[in-house]
């Protein structure tokens, strides 16, 4: 298992404390309840993901340029459910309810589809303060961002 090291902010320490839990609690809290498609085209979203809400056919410029088959394949699956999750959110026919679950699906759906072809790490240890399991989710905001998992996280720590 992978080992990331953590600098834990005095607020969020105080956070931590505040809410009763320790700050591997609080850090598993918030990728339990992460979610990929929520954060993918609300406002937030759209300041942290813009390429990606904003001009798929950017993603589509860039994977181009990319030159061997594992990219080629890995990033046509991410466009096909980018693209997918799109259509679902611009359908004004669907209810918020209709829509979260058929989000759902598609993300199992691009988890199962990923996995078959490389691995995932399912867990990290972090550094004297135990281990985290990551999800899908969680992972798919750091691949698409560019972010490592403990760039992610320390910048979840220096946020709260």
């Amino acid at each position: 298992m992978r080992a990331i090291h953590l600098n834990f902010p005095e607020p969020f320490l105080d956070m931590a404390k505040r809410n009763q839990m320790t700050a591997q609690q609080i850090i598993q809290h918030l990728i339990d309840n992460l979610s990929f498609c929520h954060l993918y085209g609300d406002q937030l979203g759209d300041a942290i993901m813009n390429d990606l809400t904003k001009d798929v056919a950017l993603i589509e410029e860039n994977l181009q340029e990319l030159k061997n088959d594992k990219s080629d394949y890995l990033g046509g699956i991410t466009l096909r459910y980018l693209k997918r999750i799109q259509e679902l959110k611009l359908d004004l026919q669907i209810s918020t309810d209709e829509l979260r679950a058929s989000e759902q699906q598609l993300i199992n759906e691009w988890e199962e589809e990923l996995e078959n072809f490389c691995a995932f790490p399912k867990e990290v240890s972090i550094h004297d303060h135990g281990d985290i399991c990551l999800t899908f989710d969680f992972l798919l905001i750091c691949m698409l961002t560019g972010f490592t998992i403990e760039q992610a996280l320390q910048a979840y720590c220096d946020v709260c």
